[in-house]
């Protein structure tokens, strides 16, 4: 588990070896899952 960022009582954490599409799990007072897809120009 790596937290890649804390702000305003959330963290925003990574496990490296979670399960696939890629996302950001969130915790605070809640929880949430935000998937990542690529972004192309």
């Amino acid at each position: 588990m790596a937290v890649v960022h804390r702000t305003r009582g959330f963290r925003l954490v990574i496990y490296t070896l979670d399960h696939e599409p890629a996302h950001v799990h969130v915790t605070g007072s809640g929880q949430a899952k935000i998937n990542l897809r690529r972004v192309y120009p």
